[in-house]
């Protein structure tokens, strides 16, 4: 790896670090919160880098246990189809089991939803419709969590551009996404998949997340796969299949015993985890790719300010 450049980029992160300090403290400490106002919600923002230069030095590990988590969502693109204010409402509180579960499924269902998809989704019987009037006009209605955010609302830009100037540095991974932090570390996993394609693989795969318990954390649990295609050595590796299956209370669960077997040369398992303080960039290294990431608070605009509520005395 070249230490010196990355070095560079990571000084230029650290300098954008301090800004987005000040601006998160602003939102994290207003003068006064109303009790309805969520207080737990975070902006997250991930770049993953591969090297391709890496040295040959460090072999490929042999052991390793490749699996996806339990508790999974995908980012939602900002050009799925639905009604965001309804969803928000029902939403509104992250405690409510039911209201997880809504967001979960949507978050791993087509853009294209039909009516019976909505009424599963929302916990409630198909005869019900959609798109309902709010349940009391002092609700407060926020955005829907595990957005793709736009680029001009990332943080890490000018860091995810200094890579791609500076080969052998190939950036496959820049997300950011807005969400509230669960009780007892109970933040759902999101899935991964990027870089090159590779039949109906990609060539990053796995999880990651951003969770609180008494601080803030993240973790990943990554594989890099350089599939086998046209090299003369390879190896019959089984990857786990992303599988989902309805259950009779309508939750997701996952089929771990699911696998394929692929020709491939090697597999990188990138699976770290580390302590985190809000606004500061952190850089997590590995043999054949790289980790930038920077979590800070976040307050969620009303959507209904009409109907703002009213703090009792």
């Amino acid at each position: 790896m070249n230490r010196e450049c990355l070095t560079r980029i990571l000084r230029c992160s650290a300098s954008i670090g301090f800004a987005i300090w000040f601006a998160g403290d602003a939102v994290a400490n207003p003068a006064a919160t109303a009790s309805w106002e969520p207080d737990n919600w975070y902006q997250a923002e991930v770049v993953i880098f591969t090297q391709s230069d890496a040295t040959d030095d460090e072999l490929a590990p042999q052991d390793y246990h490749l699996k996806y988590p339990q508790r999974w969502l995908k980012l939602i693109d900002s050009s799925t189809t639905f009604d965001i204010g309804q969803l928000a409402q029902i939403y509104k509180s992250m405690s409510s089991p039911s209201a997880y579960l809504a967001v979960s499924k949507i978050s791993v269902q087509s853009n294209q939803l039909t009516g019976a998809d909505a009424a599963l989704m929302l916990q409630t019987n198909t005869t019900q419709s959609f798109i309902e009037p709010p349940l009391s006009p002092a609700t407060p209605n926020f955005e829907l969590p595990y957005q793709l955010l736009k680029s001009t609302d990332r943080d890490l830009n000018d860091t995810a551009r200094a890579l791609v100037k500076r080969p052998p540095y190939e950036v496959i991974y820049h997300r950011a996404w807005r969400f509230p932090a669960q009780p007892n570390a109970d933040d759902p996993w999101l899935i991964v998949e990027a870089g090159a394609p590779f039949r109906d693989r990609f060539q990053l795969e796995g999880s990651l997340r951003f969770y609180k318990s008494r601080f803030l954390h993240f973790e990943s649990n990554l594989w890099l796969t350089n599939f086998a295609n046209h090299s003369a050595t390879w190896q019959q590796v089984a990857l786990p299949v992303l599988e989902r299956h309805a259950t009779l209370d309508g939750t997701i669960s996952v089929d771990q015993a699911s696998a394929s077997i692929y020709k491939v040369e090697s597999v990188w398992p990138f699976n770290q985890s580390i302590r985190l303080r809000e606004a500061e960039v952190y850089y997590l290294d590995h043999p054949q790719m790289g980790i930038i990431l920077t979590v800070k608070a976040y307050r969620p605009p009303l959507l209904n300010p009409d109907d703002k509520p009213v703090d009792e005395e």
